[in-house]
């Protein structure tokens, strides 16, 4: 499964989102469409919301609302969290 890293800037800690590099960009679903926020090895997981219109290049910018913003914040400001793509619409984060 394709993997990246993602640094945990304050505005993703802040906001509860986070933008995929063109790279990796391809790997996602289609606009609006819903995502699995899956974390680590827990059982604790959120659906956020695939968003391709924040960005002028239309990457996609994943909406993890509350949830991830709240998860967020119990890491520190560009702690690495390591992202794996496990289909379209279904992601791991492990920090």
């Amino acid at each position: 499964m394709p993997n990246f890293i993602l640094i945990l800037h304050s505005t993703y800690r802040k906001t509860g989102f986070f933008n995929i590099s063109v790279d990796f960009e391809r790997f996602f679903g289609v606009d609006g469409a819903p995502i699995n926020i899956l974390i680590g090895n827990t059982n604790i997981q959120f659906v956020g919301k695939i968003n391709r219109t924040a960005n002028k290049n239309r990457t996609p910018r994943i909406m993890g609302g509350v949830d991830l913003k709240n998860w967020f914040q119990t890491l520190n400001i560009m702690k690495q969290i390591k992202v794996t793509i496990i289909n379209s619409n279904s992601i791991r984060l492990d920090a």
